[in-house]
């Protein structure tokens, strides 16, 4: 079964990673005489997780730290299943389980806490439903913080697990969008790597591309209908007998897919196709480059409009874990355009380029005056800035 749950610091109201992960999970379901539900016993779990980076702060100095998700997994012998469980409604299908674990500090790497930390104790209480003649089950869990010790007030929010059982199946979709304006290869980007969200020029083409699994058809919405389990379709086309697809993109849109048949479990997706106004921002950020002492950011074709000019960068340093010096000179390059170098005297405040150019390309950020030594911290640190747009049609 796959999982995924949004971890934050509670001070950060959201402001956090995406854990997710895949498992397995073995359930016993036994009758209970003094009650119509069956009570649901844990015979077997483990759980990977994907690699992830959480903002935490761990030694209390009231800056961000990060405890770092590598190769952690956990097996049976990390939970307590004999108070683990939960009980199962056969008639409606709702179930509600439990799960009690112990996490060793070990397991993360905890910058600047105790390495002789006791282990943490956690409970998570899953609500959800069964169905035990299609074998497929999905469940979400409540906002769980932790009340006390090295992680008091770290927040999992929405964790979510669906999965199969007995030969069970689900169904799969991905839905990508890429901006045509990139050349036509957009065209041949296999669905489940294409961007999931863009930034065009009103009127600018995209290619919306699908693929799924285990179904019978996809339902594409809006303006698509159902269509084959894999495709693509250009937008606006032309030379299409629905008005809806020959008109173009001048507003935000949400395309959703929704798989349709199969006897399987369903599976949902969509993307986001942002339309850009005059003086929209859109926010970025770069990291160390430790061999050509800059930072560096790449915004791809695909993803973002060649239409869409950008007249004024401005370094926001107002993130905690961002880099403070106080000057710099952006340099953009793109294939098939000048490179245009831009002086940012201050942080925190809009500097004009001398030229607009196209947002996609790389974004070199060197600290200045040249050869300046800038503390190791703040390699560490990420460079956020912000790019305020126009459209040159």
């Amino acid at each position: 079964m796959p999982f995924s749950a949004l971890v934050y610091p509670s001070s950060e109201g959201g402001r956090g990673a995406s854990v997710t992960g895949l498992g397995h999970l073995a359930l016993l379901l036994e009758p209970r005489a003094d009650s119509q539900h069956l009570a649901v016993r844990i015979e077997d779990i483990a759980l990977k997780l994907d690699p992830a980076r959480i903002p935490f702060d761990i030694d209390r100095d009231g800056r961000l730290e990060c405890l770092e998700l590598e190769g952690i997994a956990l097996g049976p012998e990390d939970f307590d299943l004999e108070k683990s469980g939960g009980r199962y409604d056969p008639k409606s299908g709702a179930l509600a389980v439990s799960f009690v674990f112990t996490l060793h500090p070990r397991t993360l790497k905890l910058l600047g806490a105790d390495p002789g930390l006791s282990p943490l104790r956690f409970e998570v209480r899953e609500q959800g439903w069964l169905d035990v003649e299609r074998g497929i089950f999905a469940t979400h869990s409540a906002q769980l913080v932790v009340p006390d010790g090295p992680l008091a007030g770290l927040t999992v929010l929405g964790g979510q697990g669906e999965g199969t059982i007995n030969g069970g199946c689900s169904a799969s979709v991905a839905l990508g969008v890429a901006v045509l304006s990139a050349g036509p290869a957009a065209i041949d980007i296999p669905a489940g790597q294409a961007p999931t969200e863009v930034w065009i020029c009103p009127r600018t083409s995209v290619v919306l591309l699908w693929d799924s699994s285990n179904c019978d058809n996809v339902d594409i919405q809006p303006d698509l209908g159902v269509r084959p389990t894999s495709g693509h379709q250009v937008i606006p086309d032309p030379a299409s007998t629905n008005a809806d697809l020959r008109r173009a993109i001048d507003r935000n849109t949400v395309y959703t897919a929704d798989t349709v048949g199969g006897g399987c479990y369903p599976a949902h997706d969509q993307v986001k196709i942002n339309v850009v106004e005059d003086g929209d921002e859109v926010p970025q950020s770069a990291s160390y480059n430790r061999e050509f002492n800059y930072w560096v950011a790449y915004l791809p074709d695909h993803t973002y409009d060649h239409s869409i000019k950008v007249d004024q960068v401005i370094v926001d340093t107002t993130k905690a874990d961002s880099v403070t010096h106080p000057s710099w000179r952006l340099d953009h390059l793109r294939a098939g355009e000048a490179p245009v170098g831009t002086t940012i005297p201050a942080v925190n405040a809009w500097a004009n380029t001398p030229a607009a150019f196209s947002l996609p390309g790389e974004y070199r950020f060197t600290p200045q005056p040249p050869g300046v030594a800038v503390p190791s911290g703040d390699q560490q640190k990420t460079l956020y800035f912000r790019l305020k747009l126009r459209c040159s049609l």
